[in-house]
């Protein structure tokens, strides 16, 4: 998303209601090209990346952070998370702040993970290494027999390291 001057709570206030129940960002006022969109239709275009892009003024915004500030008053100072993984899942009790780092333990085990484990790999003896991102840097947690015990050793880590956000 490029970055772009940020809209004002009292614009967003105008544009949008927002049901943090459903998580639905209403739309106040018709709009669109001609305002072919009626007030009350709700707000958001699903991007490839699973997040609803709002476009606001000629800049796009993500949802989540356009309710952040509709809800805080503030726009958020590092990224939203989502925590069920589900990035149009944009109620209330989904969002929370998180640091860039926060964010990326929050994530899924990548599809063509051959252990399907996060943070474990085979090596070539037959033995399996569990290991752990911090920043940029991977950082070895121990060798072990089985996938199952370097599983249980990253979680334990993981845990360690970011709390909530820790996900295996």
């Amino acid at each position: 998303m490029k970055r772009h001057r940020n809209v004002s709570y009292a614009r967003v206030r105008e544009l949008f209601d927002y049901q943090p129940k459903t998580g639905k960002l209403i739309w106040l006022v018709a709009h669109g090209r001609w305002k072919r969109i009626p007030a009350g239709t709700a707000a958001g275009t699903l991007t490839t990346a699973n997040h609803l892009v709002v476009r606001i003024d000629g800049d796009n915004y993500l949802c989540h952070r356009v309710i952040w500030l509709w809800v805080t008053g503030k726009w958020p100072a590092n990224e939203i998370d989502h925590r069920d993984l589900n990035g149009s899942n944009n109620k209330w009790s989904n969002l929370r702040t998180a640091t860039h780092a926060q964010n990326n333990q929050n994530k899924k085990v990548q599809k063509n993970s051959r252990t399907k484990f996060k943070g474990v790999q085979k090596i070539i003896s037959g033995r399996w290494r569990a290991y752990i991102s911090i920043g940029r840097k991977f950082r070895h947690i121990g060798m072990f027999d089985t996938p199952q015990e370097a599983r249980r050793a990253y979680l334990k880590a993981a845990k360690r390291l970011y709390g909530d956000f820790a996900r295996g």
